[in-house]
């Protein structure tokens, strides 16, 4: 098996591992594109501030990923680490990295993770509805302020304290929104 190139080299910036996994997204997810997809998002995600919430908010805007699809990279990479070989496909890395789920068990002994994930899920939700919610506020306060600008400003025939008004009133507004 290769040698980790998590070892091989200097830690890598946000800036850099952004780019590379772009690349390898344009090269189509081969086997050896998705183990280092994983590599690069195990080494992406501690350097992402905000917790869960920035994680997943970061993976979307950047990659348009899901938690999950990056934790099966990162599964992928890690199993390969663990077991010294390499695999041709995610699903041949272990029960449930590929997708597919592990029957190995009772279902009593899975039940908690199975809550937890539906948890997890829930709460991912949430937070993409409040993002997008989020999202929209921000597009309509930019367009009734683009609107009323061109009416209130100064080179249109208004005057230098309305635009400043209204640029107030539209920060404020921003900033309610987070």
């Amino acid at each position: 098996m290769k040698q980790n190139t998590a070892e091989a080299h200097e830690p890598r910036t946000v800036k850099e591992l952004t780019a590379r996994i772009h690349e390898l997204n344009e090269l189509q997810e081969s086997t050896g594109h998705a183990r280092e997809i994983g590599e690069c998002l195990h080494e992406l995600q501690p350097q992402i501030g905000g917790g869960a919430a920035g994680w997943a908010a970061y993976l979307r805007k950047h990659f348009d990923y899901s938690v999950n699809r990056a934790k099966r990279h990162i599964a992928f990479y890690r199993a390969e680490l663990r077991d010294q070989r390499k695999y041709e496909r995610l699903a041949h890395a272990g029960p449930g990295i590929g997708g597919k789920p592990n029957y190995s068990k009772s279902y009593e002994a899975i039940k908690p993770k199975i809550q937890q994930f539906a948890e997890e899920r829930h709460h991912i939700a949430r937070l993409d509805e409040r993002a997008a919610q989020r999202k929209l506020g921000h597009q309509l306060i930019d367009i009734g302020y683009r609107a009323l600008a061109a009416k209130l400003h100064p080179d249109k025939g208004g005057d230098n304290t309305m635009m400043a008004n209204l640029t107030a009133v539209r920060d404020r507004l921003r900033r309610c929104l987070g």
